[in-house]
This record gives structure tokens, C-alpha cells and sequence, in this order.
């Protein structure tokens, strides 16, 4: 599976690192997973490294219904923050639309990085705290 997933309780981080060729039913049934984990602790930041994957195959409706999930699961109390970091210009340009998609709906703060570090420094880890 291209999506792998670590949830760092301790640390109050999830790290969801991607590979390959996403496909939209990846990531939708990936969400669902970890919505229904018992690990799943909704006022965790998350980590989602896109770096080595391949987002071609993700439309924009795709993206538009992946907001739609999150924005209709995401518990109302709490705010964490998700970091999405890609290396390529287009998906910087899908992970941005996802941003602003989420912007006003979703109860946590997204934003997209290119360096991993910056988007570690910003989640409130260092490098070498993220599982």
C-alpha cells in the first residue's frame, strides 16, 4: 500500500508517509481507517508526507470529495494543525486547493510546505522527535 501511517500518541503526531501513484481510493479508505482507530485522537497534529508519491491520478473532484470526508468527520471541538509536504509544482497546486477547501470547514489548520523540516518546525516537532 502506497500510504503508510505511524501514530505517535506520546508525541501527539500522526505521520502518514505516501509513495507511488495515489489513487483517490487510497487515501478515502485510508481516512476511514484511521477515523475509526481507537488510536485516532482528533486534536492530534498530523503529518502527511507526499514527497515521494505521485498525485496524477487525483482530480480535482478527488480532492473536493477527500475535503469533503474531512470536513464531515473532524469533530467541532478542538483545532490541530495538518501539514501536507510535496516536492513537485502540481502537487503543491492540489495540496493548496485542499487547503482552501478545508479552510473554513474543517476544525484544523492545514497548510502546504516543500521542506519537511519547516512543516516539523511548524507542527511543533523537530526532526528528530517525528516518529
Amino acid at each position: 500500500m502506497p500510504i503508510d501511517t505511524r501514530i505517535d500518541p506520546d508525541g501527539g503526531l500522526r505521520v502518514h508517509s505516501l509513495n507511488g501513484r495515489l489513487q483517490f481510493e487510497e487515501v478515502r479508505d485510508t481516512l476511514e481507517e484511521l477515523y475509526s482507530s481507537p488510536d485516532f485522537d482528533p486534536a492530534m497534529n498530523a503529518l502527511w508526507d507526499v514527497r515521494d508519491a505521485s498525485t496524477a491520478d487525483i482530480s480535482l473532484e478527488d480532492v473536493r470529495k477527500i475535503a469533503q470526508l474531512v470536513s464531515g468527520r473532524r469533530p467541532k471541538e478542538g483545532l490541530s494543525r495538518v501539514a501536507l509536504v510535496v516536492s513537485r509544482d502540481v502537487d503543491f497546486g492540489l495540496a493548496r486547493m485542499y487547503e482552501m477547501k478545508l479552510e473554513d470547514v474543517a476544525h484544523s489548520e492545514v497548510r502546504v510546505f516543500r521542506d519537511i523540516e519547516e512543516a516539523l518546525t511548524w507542527l511543533g516537532q523537530g526532526l528528530e522527535e517525528a516518529p
